[in-house]
């Protein structure tokens, strides 16, 4: 039920923010792929914090080690490595 509500609040922030730059943006996108997470969706996880890192140019910690914490789940440890400065 909350995939639904956060897709909704994309449509909804996507449609008034014509450059798609807002830190809103940015968090509704890590928060549904956290969701994803716990629902062990590693590939909608990756798509949704992916658009968030684009969207803060890698800069919010949660995108970040969200990003970090699926890439090591994944036992991806060399893109893991990436998000770590």
């Amino acid at each position: 039920m909350a995939i639904k509500y956060y897709k909704k609040a994309i449509n909804i922030e996507l449609e008034y923010d014509e450059f798609d730059t807002s830190p809103s943006l940015e968090m509704t996108y890590s928060v549904l792929g956290e969701i994803y997470f716990e629902k062990d969706n590693l590939t909608n996880t990756l798509i949704n914090l992916n658009k968030a890192s684009e969207i803060g140019n890698n800069s919010t910690l949660f995108t970040l080690s969200n990003l970090i914490k699926v890439y090591i789940k994944k036992e991806h440890y060399t893109s893991a490595l990436i998000y770590i400065h």
